[in-house]
């Protein structure tokens, strides 16, 4: 496979979605019937003002990589990170490979069960430096991190980002074939840790800079787990959608006990509850926790600037890749209608045969979406006007989710794979190289799952 990079494949595909708007009607469901429109051509004037639109709404996303940069920026001159990374590489010394492979199901575990994209953010930079001082090379620990949490959200069973949004729109049940979707899962993750190990390759590929560690003082560690462990657990509280997935109202009415009391608004002002924490929680958070640590370890405020500064620097190629991801959803616009026409023409292509087509759609609109919550709706109502028997919502759903799925494990147009990629300086065609023969498996599994389902469902 020739050597290509992601921002140029991003560029193509771009290209791609910007000659459809000239070549492809868009369309809508209206009553039940597929209304074809006249064709809504971007243009160049308007694709340069959409372009420059896209990048200023997708801000928040590069500003929450930029200060998670700034983040490990303030953990490095600590000098306790670092020496929490030796503690942790010390004991497994000799046990690399345990190691990797209790990561990695444990990524895809947290990613199936939990979701929370913003925290796996947060975490796996300590991850990757962990298994890069272990001697695992770039590829090996971009897929043992990363690709271990897109493949998570390939197999969600109970994911806050994932299945949250599909019960939503198709009124389906979270236990809906539950024991295939968990059967599939430990298939998926045994085939997939199967693979990592197989084709681990223990000689040093070093990344361009020693990114986020700094070992030439020793501090005291504890301090360190305290803060950060809680603030994680912070996150993980506020960001679970308690009362839209769980039906936890507790939060909620606690929520509003604590601001019956006039003098909490009017100090803190209007902080969102638990379960409704969102981009601009996650960032207030993180800056708060790198002032905690910074006071902590007693770092001076230009040591804390310059640190941050520092940090947000090394990450500002993840940061451009971030908010890069989504452009091609806010060009096209939230309605995504040429991809209601590709729909329909592929759905209707064949007479009884949307369940066929439904993964090719469901890849094609990982394309066109970057948003899984607009993706499913849409998606959900293509059902209903082109597949009417209900019972095959549930099949339908875990099409979406699996190739929906592996369009984001593919593509430039998934925020984690671009992030992951920049951040670790690898090339998409090599990553598509190295991972081609597990997606071959993926398909191959997905597609008799899909046959199970669709036959006892």
């Amino acid at each position: 496979m020739k050597k290509f990079s992601t921002f140029k494949l991003f560029l193509f595909i771009l290209c791609i979605v910007f000659l459809c708007t000239f070549l492809i009607p868009t369309g809508e469901f209206k009553n039940g019937e597929f209304l074809l429109h006249d064709k809504n051509a971007i243009g160049l004037f308007g694709f340069g003002s959409k372009l420059i639109n896209s990048f200023a709404y997708l801000i928040p996303y590069a500003l929450m990589i930029l200060i998670v940069g700034g983040f490990y920026g303030i953990l490095s001159k600590t000098g306790a990170y670092g020496y929490l990374i030796e503690k942790v590489v010390n004991k497994f010394k000799n046990k690399e490979i345990k190691f990797i492979l209790f990561l990695i199901i444990s990524l895809i575990l947290l990613s199936s069960f939990v979701g929370l994209t913003y925290i796996f953010i947060l975490i796996v930079p300590i991850l990757i430096t962990i298994l890069f001082k272990m001697g695992f090379n770039k590829i090996t620990i971009f897929a043992s991190t990363f690709g271990s949490i897109l493949i998570g959200n390939m197999c969600a069973i109970y994911s806050n980002s994932i299945n949250h949004y599909i019960i939503k729109y198709f009124y389906l049940n979270s236990n809906d074939h539950i024991v295939f979707r968990i059967i599939f899962l430990l298939l998926i993750i045994f085939f997939f840790s199967a693979y990592i190990i197989n084709r681990i390759n223990k000689d040093k590929e070093l990344l361009k800079k020693e990114l986020y560690i700094n070992i030439n003082i020793k501090r005291k560690i504890i301090p360190l787990i305290i803060i950060v462990s809680f603030f994680i657990i912070l996150l993980v509280l506020g960001m679970l959608k308690w009362s839209e997935f769980y039906h936890i109202n507790y939060f909620n009415e606690l929520h509003e006990n604590i601001n019956s009391y006039e003098f909490i608004p009017y100090i803190f002002g209007n902080i969102n509850p638990f379960g409704y924490f969102d981009i601009t929680s996650f960032i207030i958070i993180v800056v708060i926790m790198s002032i905690i640590i910074g006071w902590i370890y007693s770092l001076s405020f230009s040591t804390f600037i310059d640190s941050f500064k520092d940090g947000m620097r090394r990450f500002l190629l993840p940061a451009f890749y971030a908010s890069l991801a989504g452009v091609i959803a806010i060009i096209i616009g939230n309605s995504n209608t040429i991809f209601m026409t590709i729909s329909n023409f592929l759905l209707t292509l064949f007479k009884g045969a949307e369940i066929v087509m439904m993964p090719i759609v469901s890849f094609i609109g990982g394309i066109f979406y970057n948003d899984y919550d607009k993706f499913i709706s849409s998606i959900a109502l293509i059902s209903e006007n082109i597949i009417p028997d209900t019972t095959k919502y549930p099949v339908v759903a875990f099409i979406s989710e699996c190739f929906y799925g592996l369009s984001k494990f593919m593509l430039p147009t998934s925020m984690i794979l671009v992030v992951g990629l920049s951040m670790l300086d690898i090339p998409i065609s090599k990553w598509l190289k190295y991972i081609f023969k597990f997606i071959i498996i993926f398909i191959i599994i997905s597609t008799i799952f899909i046959l199970l389902i669709n036959k006892f469902y």
